[in-house]
């Protein structure tokens, strides 16, 4: 699903580590093509990505097409969650992962678009191939908490979130 938010808070998304002996790549970032690697908005830690959405300019006011307060993020990620703080209040998504799906996007389980007007905070499903009269269902839970503060160094902000990620239960 796409959820579009007001503008000026701060999503989380959870980065998958995998096996530290591994010899293969075990993490998948995908970024846009309109996407800059030196953008403020974004702080890439070890297991969680934030971004500071009050940080996104606007566009100059005359540019057309892809505008440069544009940009765009995708990672697979199995945990099967993703927030939103905005004025203390958190807004978590929780969805299902299947390990043995093949995700779109470049494998793509959580996106992140932003711009200086708004934000899209979206889970993807797997590919799957439907007849005619079929259908597809991806379920989701939406909660919402009020009076939430989220630090801003990882480990606390991950500590803070695996509070309400655990009140939440499984998808």
């Amino acid at each position: 699903s796409l959820p579009v938010l007001r503008p000026g808070g701060r999503p989380f998304v959870p980065f998958d580590v995998g096996s530290l002996t591994a010899f293969d790549a075990t993490r998948r970032l995908l970024l846009w093509s309109y996407t800059k690697f030196a953008d403020q908005r974004y702080h890439f830690g070890d297991r969680l990505i934030q971004i500071d959405h009050s940080k996104v300019q606007p566009a100059p006011p005359a540019q057309s097409g892809r505008r440069d307060d544009e940009s765009k993020i995708g990672v697979d990620s199995a945990q099967g969650w993703s927030a939103y703080l905005l004025d203390g209040t958190l807004f978590l998504k929780r969805f299902p992962h299947d390990p043995r799906g093949q995700y779109p996007d470049g494998g793509a389980t959580i996106e992140v678009y932003s711009s200086h007007e708004f934000l899209e905070l979206e889970d993807l499903g797997p590919l799957t191939t439907i007849k005619p009269d079929e259908e597809i269902v991806l379920p989701e839970e939406w909660w919402l908490f009020t009076g939430v503060s989220v630090p801003a160094t990882e480990a606390a902000a991950l500590a803070t979130l695996g509070t309400y990620v655990e009140r939440t239960g499984e998808p």
